[in-house]
This record gives structure tokens, sequence and C-alpha cells, in this order.
């Protein structure tokens, strides 16, 4: 049973005393104030002469009839009449829109006392079952029972979930969001990719316990470079250069150029387009700019119509690699498929 030991103001003369006997009995007492015991006496126990005052002196404030709501000639409420007035706390069943809830005394039904001075609470029920570990109506948590809530369900990617101490929400405050470059030593806890997150702290606790740092990293290059579940995280992180497999965090990686030609990197001229070594860049030192005409000797790798270019080129590569000489532009001249190329018959 919840302890409780408090004054519950129930009307304007009386208090409801909630308190726990040794036995564990709940005892509910009632006090009525002195001022409205007196105010009471007060108003019955003068008398009101001709002048309109009463004995005291003061003006008289009681009816002279009966009232149509109950009240008697002096004015004051009707206990048992069913009908709130006055200084009553409640009448029978009106209660004044109180509850046993409203008055933090659990479910149940709220009853009034005989004598209308207060709140009759037997039939409310105050037990508590909150820090049982067990989830009971009402309650969004108890202890460890989050009722299958946890920090991956509210949003978080990892952490511990709790319940607060009335058991009427989730605490999340050691939840954590995993942040930062997986290949590099970010210093939070985890890095920016679940996946990867997940199989690095699988191998090294310390690095979701304590600090994701160069150790962490290093684990999450070396699965990154195996083609493991880091692969894929972006960032700092990326395959092994070298390979033949372009991967995220390269441009290329060998002879795996990812579709890229002279051609789509703005050289009309063609060539040969290349890797750069650190698979992070293209080499266009092949590529050929194609600026001069075909049939001329034009003093630049390549001349201005493409498949001229490719076709000439593929014959003397000297065409595009060095320069469109004399005999460039006479291969050219003579070479059907340039002579669409401009200022070639």
């Amino acid at each position: 049973m919840r302890r409780i030991n408090d004054w519950v103001r129930l009307g304007l003369g009386g208090c409801l005393l909630l308190a726990t006997a040794c036995d564990g009995t709940v005892i509910f007492e009632s006090s009525v104030d002195d001022e409205a015991t007196s105010s009471g006496a007060e108003s019955s126990g003068g008398s009101t002469g001709a002048s309109g005052e009463s004995s005291a002196g003061e003006p008289a404030t009681g009816s002279t009839g009966g009232s149509s709501d109950g009240n008697t000639e002096s004015g004051e409420p009707i206990c048992g009449d069913g009908i709130l007035e006055g200084n009553e706390a409640c009448d029978g069943d009106d209660l004044g829109g109180r509850t046993c809830a409203s008055l933090g005394l659990g479910e149940g039904q709220l009853g009034c006392r005989d004598d209308c001075v207060a709140f009759d609470p037997t039939n409310c029920g105050v037990e508590d079952d909150c820090g049982n570990g067990m989830l009971d109506e009402g309650e969004i948590c108890d202890g460890t029972d989050l009722a299958g809530e946890t920090c991956v369900s509210q949003g978080f990617d990892a952490g511990d979930l709790g319940c607060n101490a009335d058991c009427t929400a989730l605490v999340d405050s050691e939840c954590i969001d995993w942040v930062g470059d997986c290949c590099a030593a970010n210093g939070s806890i985890g890095c920016d990719d679940s996946a990867c997150t997940q199989a690095i702290c699988d191998s090294d606790p310390y690095c979701c316990n304590n600090m994701w740092d160069f150790q962490c990293a290093s684990l999450a290059q070396t699965n990154a470079e195996a083609q493991g579940v880091c692969a894929g995280t972006g960032g700092s992180c990326h395959g092994l250069c070298g390979d033949g497999i372009v991967e995220t965090g390269e441009v290329c990686d060998g002879a795996a150029l990812a579709g890229a030609t002279c051609e789509s990197a703005g050289f009309e001229g063609g060539g040969g387009l290349a890797c750069d070594a650190s698979c992070e860049a293209l080499d266009t030192a092949g590529c050929v700019a194609g600026a001069g005409g075909c049939c001329e000797n034009n003093g630049t790798p390549g001349c201005e119509h493409e498949a001229c270019s490719a076709i000439i080129c593929a014959m003397d590569d000297f065409c595009c690699s060095n320069n469109w000489d004399g005999v460039c532009a006479g291969a050219a001249e003579d070479n059907p498929a340039c002579d669409a190329a401009p200022g070639c018959s």
C-alpha cells in the first residue's frame, strides 16, 4: 500500500487526513476548521432587532423565509438533501466533480460522509505497483520491463534504455548515436555506419565502450579492403588500391576505369585514359584535345573531328600522343573517314 500521510482539503470547512497505522491500516480522519465552526456559531447565535442589525451590532445575513434550494430559514445548507452548497465538502452523490483519482487515492468509487464535511474514501484503492519490476496497467515501463522497447526502437544506434522512477516514461539518456568516419580516429563511440561499427566492436569492444581510436580505424580499413561491411561506408574507407576493383573511395583502379574514357573526360581527340597510382583520380596524359584541323599540320595532338582523329591515331599513335603533323594530315586527307572533317575534301 502507498503510505499517505498528508491533509487533503475537501471543502471550505473540512480536511481529510490519510495516515498509515503501525499495522499498515490506512486511517482516514476529518477535521472541521475552527473558523468555519465559529462562523456557524455566530450565524446561529445572534438575534436580529427591528433595525435589521444583529445583537453583535452587525447587519443580519440570514434569510427570514424558506429557500427553494433546500436551505433552512437561517441560510445554512442542509446535509442530506443531495445538493452541494455552502461549506459542505459533498452531499450524498453530489461530490462536486471529485473522484478517487482526482484526490490521488487511486481508482474506485468515492463516497461522502453522512455529516457532509468530508469525503468517504473507503472504496478507493491506493495500491501502487510501480517498482515491482512488472508492467502493470497505466505504466509505460517498470524497472527493467520496458515493454519490449530498446534504444534502437527509439531511433538510436545503441545504448541502454531505462525507466524513470514513477514508471511513467522511458529514459534514453544512456542511448547513443554512432557518428564519425569509420576509417579515421573520430574521437566518438563507434562510427557513422551501423554494420561497420558492430563488426569492429565485436572484434574490439573498446571501440564502442570507450573511443573509436586509430586501432579501431585500422580494423575498419582492413575490413574495407577485404570487401567487408566497412567497404561501403564512405569517408576515408576505401578498398585496396591495385586490386583492379573500383570500390568506395576509389575513382578507378588499374585498368578498371568505371566506364570513363578520354571523351567523357572532355578530350574530343580520344586517346588512352589511365588510372592514377592512388586510385583517387584519372590519368589523362594519353588523351588528345583534338583542337586543330584534321587535314593540316595543326601543331596539337589529334584533330577536331573525333572519328577522324580516332582512326588516324589508331594507325599512328604519334598523331595523338605527340603532334598532328604533316604525315597525320596527309593520312587524314586520304582517309574517307575524315571527309566529313572541316577543311578536308
